[in-house]
């Protein structure tokens, strides 16, 4: 079975997450109106090979939304403390649980342009992808099964982009580097334009075939560095900052 991990790629998906290391990709000054301009820089960078890039306006704030995923709606009983904990500690957010089924239908309705690439893939690396399309469509919060909410997350909302981390062991010992970006837990608002930089450059690095290098934490912390070296303030006469922020 490709997808017996829990909808990730993630170097390890035994632990449960209490502490979220995230990289803000955006200066929390930024204008909400510059956003257009952005996305069209990282367009342009990454190129058109996927069929054309959409263009969101995106919003500044994180919108109440936590999305999770498994093959089917029956997961397994281990993870159903961790599903439940982001109930309880969120009660008037809005909850999208997603199935392989419903993942196939909305990026094949959605993100058409991708379809091929998506049909291509194994079970984890569907999940991989599937994540970061849902966080550029729809924004909010994704947890793999095995996250576990400790604390309302109520406070982030204000943020324009979060990224956890892998445990720093993670990192040195299987990547031989000081950080490894995790994407078992992030959160976004609507159309953020990192999203589409990642799509594309998911699309044009198909080297590799493991998940982890392809469209897994490898492969995301890959784009994070292209995405940080696009010059912005060329086409829209601001700079863009990466800050390190700790959430607990």
């Amino acid at each position: 079975d490709n997808h017996d991990p829990p909808s990730s790629s993630s170097s390890s998906s035994s632990f449960s997450m209490r502490v979220s290391l995230s990289v803000g990709i955006y200066d929390e000054d930024r204008e909400p109106s510059n956003a257009a301009a952005n996305a069209a820089a990282a367009s342009n960078v990454a190129g058109s090979g996927g069929g054309g890039l959409s263009l969101y306006i995106y919003e500044h704030r994180i919108p109440r939304i936590i999305h999770q995923m498994w093959k089917t709606t029956s997961i397994q009983i281990t993870f159903k403390p961790f599903v439940k904990s982001w109930a309880r500690l969120h009660p008037f957010w809005e909850y999208r649980f997603w199935t392989d089924a419903s993942g196939f239908e909305f990026v094949k309705n959605v993100y058409p342009q991708y379809l091929d690439l998506f049909e291509g893939f194994n079970g984890i690396q569907r999940s991989d992808a599937l994540r970061y399309f849902i966080l550029h469509h729809y924004g909010g919060v994704y947890a793999d099964l095995d996250v576990e909410a400790v604390k309302p997350l109520d406070e982030m909302l204000n943020n324009t982009l979060l990224l956890s981390q892998e445990p720093l062991a993670h990192a040195v010992v299987l990547e031989n580097r000081q950080r490894q970006v995790c994407n078992a837990f992030m959160a976004s608002p609507v159309g953020h334009p990192f999203w589409p930089f990642v799509h594309q450059y998911m699309n044009d690095h198909q080297v590799r075939r493991d998940p982890v290098g392809s469209t897994g934490p490898r492969m995301l912390d890959a784009a994070l560095d292209a995405y940080n070296n696009i010059d912005f303030h060329q086409h829209t006469n601001t700079t863009t900052n990466t800050t390190t922020t700790t959430t607990t």
